[in-house]
């Protein structure tokens, strides 16, 4: 997904400046129809992650109990109402736990003990396999759509873990460490976009820090992204348009709240009312979605959309009389789909959220949402049809002869208005509008058209 030059060739750290957005036209109330993603047999699970496929996985008890008198926990992969028990490695096999899923269905996870003793692993194809050992303690956190994973190793002494980068050849690196840090420090990494960009955090034992960071594989850089002015902050989720959510430390003081870093410094996302938030992931549209203390000091679900609303609580947004109270989200994907955990019937279970709101702006032929319709679109379009590349932000905008299916045709159909004088693609073309011909087409506005 092609991005501004802007953003390529920026320097770090912006994070000096706190940026304080002004209450806007507010949106029209969203509504989510929400599904309960059940267990394998225990009383609770998580959803930790969602793909563009609407695959959901995570970790969920399975009823039984382990060598310790503890609930067992194995990852699972959930589509179309089933949840997939995803089992464990043959021999680190007590517990397992699934963070993330790319659209090719790859996941990555976890597979081990109870304390001390577990693997990064990735699930394909029926098949668990552990990534290439590097530490006591290895966890695979975050996977991008070359299957490249990231995640932590070390083990339970103080200033072991490292950030590790696990290629889909097969080969490991370790991130390194922030410049100027001392000699006890402990580096993990969260979540790697398409352009191996990684985000994390560092905690420096000795100098007293303990900082988000932005690694940039080109250059084999680790940057400090600062904070709200306080002495701490951490980075959960980065898009392809370098957007990177987490939560930080405000000055003057011990509360910690939603941020995000995007061009121009940190955007301060607040609470629902009461003092502390997170952030914990972020979709290529801005939508950022965590937890927040309400006034009355409970955890709540939010969504927080692309500055046109405050931050909203989740649980005003699914119909009333469901029985959930939604306290975390944990993922969202380029759909504007969210998975997270509630509360219902006294049981902790993951859910998934689907919007019911109005149709998305979109432009038709801009099917990387760079504002344009060029040749770089059609690529787009031929990569993700024939090479397994991104889906497009909105499939609406890559559908150029509104047939209501992505096919070569719409390549083709570009590429002929572009060098050879043909019929230029079906309205929304011009300007940003809805779609006149409605289909069956999935469309969140990508960032043009917000």
């Amino acid at each position: 997904m092609s991005r501004s030059a802007f953003w390529r060739t920026l320097s770090f750290p912006f994070a000096c400046v706190t940026l304080t957005l002004l209450p806007g036209p507010r949106a029209p109330a969203q509504t989510y129809a929400i599904e309960d993603l059940g267990t394998l047999g225990g009383a609770a699970s998580k959803a930790l992650g969602i793909n563009d496929r609407r695959q959901v996985v995570g970790s969920s008890e399975t009823g039984e109990r382990d060598r310790h008198g503890l609930p067992v926990t194995h990852a699972f992969l959930w589509e179309d109402g089933v949840m997939t028990d995803l089992g464990t490695d043959p021999v680190y096999n007590e517990r397992s736990a699934a963070y993330d899923i790319n659209d090719a269905g790859q996941v990555c996870g976890v597979s081990g003990f109870v304390g001390f003793g577990h693997r990064a692993v990735v699930w394909e194809e029926g098949r668990v396999r552990q990534l290439a050992r590097q530490g006591g303690d290895d966890s695979g956190r975050g996977i991008n759509e070359r299957g490249d994973v990231v995640g932590t190793a070390g083990s339970d002494v103080v200033g072991s873990d490292r950030a590790v980068l696990w290629s889909a050849d097969g080969r490991a690196a370790d991130l390194g460490r922030l410049p100027g840090s001392g000699g006890l420090v402990d580096v993990s990494a969260s979540d790697i976009n398409n352009y191996g960009e990684v985000v994390g955090r560092s905690i420096d034992h000795d100098g007293d820090a303990d900082h988000a960071f932005l690694f940039t594989s080109v250059d084999g850089t680790m940057t400090d992204l600062g904070t709200l002015g306080g002495g701490y902050s951490s980075a959960q989720g980065i898009n392809d348009f370098l957007e990177v959510a987490g939560s930080s430390t405000v000055a003057g003081e011990p509360h910690t709240h939603a941020c995000l870093w995007r061009e121009g410094g940190i955007v301060d996302l607040g609470t629902l009312g009461g003092q502390n938030s997170s952030a914990e992931d972020l979709n290529a549209h801005g939508q950022v979605v965590g937890w927040a203390e309400a006034e009355d000091g409970s955890r709540r679900a939010f969504l927080w959309d692309a500055g046109r609303r405050p931050m909203a609580d989740l649980n005003d947004l699914i119909p009333t009389g469901s029985g959930w109270e939604l306290t975390i989200a944990t993922a969202i994907n380029d759909r504007g789909e969210i998975v997270g955990s509630g509360m219902i019937g006294g049981e902790v279970h993951g859910f998934l959220l689907t919007s019911m709101s109005s149709p998305a702006r979109f432009r038709r032929g801009d099917a990387d949402a760079t504002g344009a319709a060029n040749v770089t679109d059609a690529v787009f379009v031929l990569s993700y049809l024939f090479r397994g590349g991104p889906a497009p932000p909105c499939l609406k905008s890559a559908d150029s002869d509104d047939s209501g299916a992505v096919e070569v045709s719409d390549a083709i159909q570009l590429l002929n208005y572009l060098f050879r004088g043909g019929v230029a693609p079906r309205e929304p073309f011009r300007a940003c509008a809805v779609d006149p011909t409605p289909d069956g087409l999935s469309c969140h506005a990508p960032p043009p058209c917000r």
